[in-house]
């Protein structure tokens, strides 16, 4: 498997709605001024019925988890 991976900018995360934005990048939710970016590093993938999962790392407010993404 090549390498595969993402990451968001935490503070890119658009609603439409400009109060729930602000509200979701304080503290109460993301902290994206301590937490600043979503990742997912892909460490192998597997075949599960007909669909392709990538298996790997996913850290979201500075906790990582193993996690599956169909």
């Amino acid at each position: 498997m090549k390498a595969a991976s993402a990451t968001i900018q935490a503070k890119s995360i658009d609603t439409d709605i400009e109060k729930r934005d602000n509200h979701l990048r304080s503290p109460d939710f993301f902290d994206v001024e301590k937490f600043p970016t979503i990742t997912f590093e892909a460490k192998e993938a597997k075949k599960d019925g007909n669909q392709q999962v990538l298996v790997g790392k996913f850290t979201m407010h500075g906790v990582t988890k193993t996690s599956r993404c169909p």
